[in-house]
Order: C-alpha cells, then sequence, then structure tokens
C-alpha cells in the first residue's frame, strides 16, 4: 500500500499551539494585538487559508513564535508545506526549547515528503516532551514511510490515553495493521473512524482498498465511490477503484479507470502497468504494450521485462 492510503495524516498536529487541541504547558506566549491573533485563529478554524495567511502574515512581522508558528498553520493549510517549512524554522530559531514548534516544523517537513528531516524534528520534540502527542503521531507516521508498521504500533501504544481515540491516531493503527496484514483489525478502526466523524476521502479510500484485502469487493467499491465523489481530481482514488473492479472482474470498467488515473496524473507508472497488462489480456496486445514501455520510461519495468522474457512486447513487433 502506497502513501495514498491515508493521506492526510497528523490532523491532531496542526491545532496544537494554537489552542484548537487540549491546553498543554510549556506553550509559547503571544505577544501579538489579540484582536487580529484571534481574527486569524477564526480565519484559519472556518478553513479560510488565504484570509489566516493574510492575518498571519501582518502578526508575523512582529517576529513572535507564536505568530510564525500560526503563519506555518495557515501555508500547511493552504498546501504550501516549503513556506510552511521557513515559517516554523524562524519560529524555531526564537524559540528552539519549544516541543510544540519542532513538531509543527517536522509536519511541514513530512507534508513536504522529506521524511528524514521529519523525522528528526519530531525526535526533538520528544526530547523535550516525551508525551508529545503531535510528535508522536508524527513519529508514527515516519516509520510506517519506512515500511516499519511494527514499530509504529509500538510509538501508537506511547500517546497519552485521552488522545489513542482520535481519529487522525485510530487511522494510523488502521494503516500500520493493513500493512501487517491484519485486515479485520484495520477494518474495525477505519470503521470507528467513520462513525466517530472522520468522513472525508482518505478514510473512505483506506476502508475500500481494505475491504479489496478482505475481498469484500462490492462494500469496498461503495467506499471508493464515495471518495471519488469527495475528491473526483485524485488520481489514486481512480486507480483503486480500477483494483478493485479488477478483483471483481469488471475488466472494461477497471481499464477505464485506470485511464482516468492516468489523466489526472499522466505520469502514474503503476496506472500504467496495471492498464496495460488487463490490455494484453483483453486481446488489445498492441495498446498494453504501449503501456507497459510507457511504465517503464517512468520507472517501472519490472513487467514489461516478464512479458519480454514469455517473447511479448518485443521491441519493434507494433511498429
Amino acid at each position: 500500500m502506497k502513501r495514498y492510503f491515508y493521506g492526510k495524516i497528523l490532523i491532531l498536529a496542526v491545532c496544537a499551539v494554537l489552542g484548537a487541541c487540549a491546553p498543554r504547558t510549556g506553550k509559547v506566549n503571544s505577544s501579538a494585538n489579540n484582536m487580529t491573533m484571534r481574527d486569524a485563529m477564526e480565519a484559519y478554524a472556518r478553513g479560510d487559508c488565504a484570509g489566516s495567511v493574510q492575518l498571519f502574515s501582518a502578526l508575523a512581522a512582529s517576529g513572535t513564535p507564536d505568530a510564525l508558528n500560526g503563519l506555518g498553520m495557515a501555508q500547511l493549510q493552504c498546501g504550501r508545506p516549503t513556506q510552511a517549512i521557513e515559517s516554523f524554522k524562524q519560529a524555531v530559531a526564537i524559540a528552539p526549547a519549544s516541543s510544540d514548534l519542532h513538531s509543527n516544523l517536522g509536519i511541514a517537513y513530512f507534508e513536504a515528503g522529506d521524511y528524514r528531516a521529519a523525522g528528526r524534528e519530531f525526535d526533538t520534540a520528544l526530547r523535550s516532551d516525551p508525551a508529545n502527542p503531535e510528535a508522536l503521531l508524527g513519529k508514527a507516521g515516519v516509520l510506517l514511510e519506512r515500511g516499519e508498521p511494527d514499530k509504529a504500533l509500538a510509538v501508537l501504544k506511547q500517546l497519552p490515553p485521552d488522545t489513542r481515540q482520535a481519529p487522525a491516531v485510530l487511522f494510523d493503527r488502521a494503516l500500520a495493521l493493513y500493512k501487517l496484514g491484519i485486515f479485520d483489525d484495520a477494518e474495525s478502526l477505519l470503521r470507528e473512524c467513520v462513525a466517530r466523524g472522520e468522513n472525508g476521502a482518505p478514510v473512505y479510500n483506506a476502508l475500500a482498498i481494505t475491504l479489496l484485502g478482505r475481498k469484500k469487493y462490492s462494500e469496498g467499491l461503495e467506499f471508493i465511490n464515495l471518495a471519488i465523489s469527495a475528491e473526483p481530481m485524485d488520481a489514486i482514488y481512480y486507480y483503486n477503484r480500477g483494483n478493485l473492479r479488477r478483483a471483481m472482474k469488471e475488466f472494461p470498467k477497471a481499464i477505464a479507470d485506470y485511464g482516468k488515473a492516468i489523466a489526472y496524473s499522466p505520469k502514474f507508472a503503476e496506472a500504467f502497468v496495471n492498464r496495460g497488462d488487463l490490455l494484453y489480456q483483453q486481446h488489445r496486445q498492441k495498446e498494453g504494450c504501449k503501456d507497459l514501455e510507457e511504465a517503464c520510461r517512468l520507472g517501472q519495468c519490472e513487467r514489461l521485462e516478464s512479458f519480454r522474457e514469455m517473447g511479448r512486447c518485443l521491441t519493434g513487433i507494433w511498429e
């Protein structure tokens, strides 16, 4: 299972310093204008990322770590992790002992795909505060990215009791269990996420793929359709629906879904592999081989090489 499985993990983390999570000791004190800070926080809370970035940018000119942290959080909300990294780094430079700031910097690195730097910041946060739930959740996410689900579960067990049933934690536990092949428990946790109101596309997608692992194809199709309805331009959801339809032997529909995945993500090598494989099986050999060749150009050559070992898709045969 790829990173797309869980998408937006660390849901708890970005709320810590602004107080949207439970209050904790050791927070950075604000010296910014209270009214402007309140406006910025309210804009962030209602999802107005552009408005919160504008307001926090004005506050950040004062150079206070809480304003810089708020700006970084707003930038993350707007999908700008590289900018958020710079804001959090400035905040950390002013308040290097803050566990929460290091944790939020780790989140920004995680969202930017720099898992090594993210892990470093989460470890720094945990040295200051071993019970920091955001840093523990973040470290578990890094371990999942590294393919170490057993270690991720061990870290999640260290979370304070009042955070263990949060949807983000249930989500990561489900991912770890899925990676360990414990599909039934993963399904139960994801259903609990849904029951607790975590009804976004990443959870629907995760549940669909877990149901695929349990061979509950029809129910999995229902959830992946919900994911697509919520985020209709995300290539991975069409790819996963293609996988479900392939398992259901609905091959023409699976081919169409892989095509949609490629349309939204033209360098999606795995989608080319799966579509090419199915096209070949459906006696559309020329199209199938072209897809497998394109996948190889994108770095996925294993299937093409196995075909060629069997005398298929040989160079020039389709010219």
